[in-house]
């Protein structure tokens, strides 16, 4: 009887451990096509769509592209105004459509010199 508890809670938690996992997405960043105004990354799920972005700081007015080769570029709008900056923040939702919807929820900042910060509990860099 004690065995069966045991392989039912390891059952359970293995189900559990899959339907976590499934919930993350992976992303990379390709750094050749990514500078001040422009970010580029692989995902590990099929990229669908995104929120209006919501400005944090700075003023960056940015649109999120999904390439033919299964990458995303978010680029800064081409408006005179819109000068990247350092610091330039911007929230958004992003939605993955495979194996079910996923709504993530990442916060972009612009460091400068081609680097970016994406916080996300369920968008992960690989390293």
């Amino acid at each position: 009887m004690k065995n069966d508890l045991l392989e039912q809670i390891e059952t359970i938690q293995k189900d559990l451990d899959e339907k976590v996992e499934a919930r993350y997405v992976y992303y990379e960043i390709i750094e050749e096509e990514t500078s001040m105004d422009q970010l580029s990354f692989s995902v590990s799920a099929d990229y669908w769509t995104t929120s209006t972005p919501k400005k944090l700081e700075g003023n960056p007015v940015v649109r999120f592209a999904k390439n033919n080769d299964d990458t995303v570029t978010v680029k800064y709008s081409n408006y005179d105004w819109n000068n990247p900056e350092i610091g330039d923040s911007f929230s958004v939702n992003m939605r993955f459509n495979d194996e079910g919807l996923r709504n993530i929820d990442i916060t972009f900042t612009n460091l400068g010199d081609g680097e970016w910060d994406l916080e996300s509990e369920w968008f992960v860099e690989i390293e």
